[in-house]
């Protein structure tokens, strides 16, 4: 799985690290230009799909209910469509 490192709080540590040497980053302002260009990615709650069979606020064809933002689908998406949960991972029925 991969790992997210919050990119403000690795550029603080660096500065952090690098005070009493020549400029504001030292030798790594290099490093630090890199990890600035490098892309970011939106990170996405994990959620879960919530069957509803037969209540008296399921309307025939909204039986999937996600568990973040509790809007309900006619479909099981790999992603809530509402709020972007990622719903990879399992289901609660």
């Amino acid at each position: 799985m991969d790992e997210l490192i919050y990119r403000y709080a690795l550029l603080e540590q660096i500065e952090k690290d690098s005070e009493g040497t020549l400029g504001s980053y030292g030798e790594n302002w290099q490093f630090i230009n890199t990890i600035r260009k490098m892309p970011t990615i939106e990170r996405r709650p994990k959620g879960e799909w919530v069957y509803h069979e037969n209540d008296m606020f399921c309307v025939r064809w909204n039986k999937w209910e996600c568990n973040q933002c509790h809007e309900r689908v006619e479909y099981k998406y790999d992603f809530c469509p509402n709020c972007g949960a990622d719903m990879r991972g399992g289901d609660a029925e």
